[in-house]
């Protein structure tokens, strides 16, 4: 299990060690999978957002030109009724 002494104790010792060590590596590991899982829900919920909000500029710059559209005839409007009200 150990590559390396950790002393200079029997094998036997370097085994309990070793194996006293593993549920902690392995809840390490569980611990790592876990955060790999939300970091990658994450990026996909980014990725929708980043979406989303380029549909919303979209929509927003639609909508700027319908407001200067309807500003325009609405300008005419105003210019005709004038015109027919002299």
């Amino acid at each position: 299990c150990c590559p390396t002494k950790i002393s200079k104790r029997s094998n036997e010792d370097d085994g309990e060690i070793c194996g006293s060590l593993l549920p902690l590596i392995g809840g390490i590991i569980q611990k790592l999978e876990t955060t790999v899982k939300a970091h990658q829900d994450l990026l996909n919920r980014n990725n929708l957002l980043d979406k989303e909000v380029d549909r919303l500029r979209a929509l927003n710059q639609e909508l700027e030109i319908t407001a200067v559209e309807v500003f325009d005839e609405n300008k005419e409007l105003k210019r005709k009724i004038a015109m027919t009200t002299e």
